[in-house]
């Protein structure tokens, strides 16, 4: 696998935002994600509450950084990645009501953050969060404690299942 620096700043397609509320969208086709602060929540996989007005920074990573395979294949990566002060979190969007959503959800992420700490220090970050949002189901059950220590310990993520991310 080749060097895929995840930080920077050619793929940065977004200015640093300050809004207390943002949407995040996954459009169909070949487009990237996108934070937006349009009413039409219809359209919203996510929501971003900033009530600190802290500048945040979305970074599509599926469409926008390409990732392959040592077999030249592309690989499944998570939609993004939000950078505040000295944090981070990766995102991964699903629009559906099927089942199975979650634990695909959880695989990419997984895929994604283990291609970043192979090319950076997750240490640099002071928090780290994995999000599988699902608009569709944006809350979750917390029973699954020791999958979420499991995710913590084997990525050194937070993994927080939650259509809502709030911005600390």
């Amino acid at each position: 696998m080749s060097k895929v620096n995840f930080l920077s700043q050619e793929y940065r397609c977004e200015e640093i935002k300050y809004d207390k509320v943002l949407g995040i969208c996954d459009p169909e086709g070949e487009a990237p994600a996108y934070t937006t602060i349009e009413t039409g929540t219809e359209r919203w996989i996510a929501t971003l509450k900033n009530d600190k007005n802290v500048g945040i920074q979305f970074v599509p990573i599926d469409k926008n950084i390409l990732i392959y395979r040592s077999n030249g294949e592309k690989e499944s990566s998570c939609d993004g990645m939000l950078l505040y002060g000295k944090n981070i979190c990766f995102i991964e969007l699903k629009d559906v009501r099927v089942g199975g959503w979650l634990s695909e959800a959880i695989n990419q992420l997984a895929v994604t953050i283990n291609i970043f700490n192979q090319n950076h220090n997750y240490r640099d970050f002071e928090k780290r969060y994995a999000y599988p949002a699902n608009c569709k189901h944006p809350q979750f059950q917390t029973s699954c404690r020791e999958h979420l220590q499991e995710f913590r310990n084997k990525y050194h993520f937070t993994l927080v299942p939650k259509a809502t991310i709030v911005v600390e």
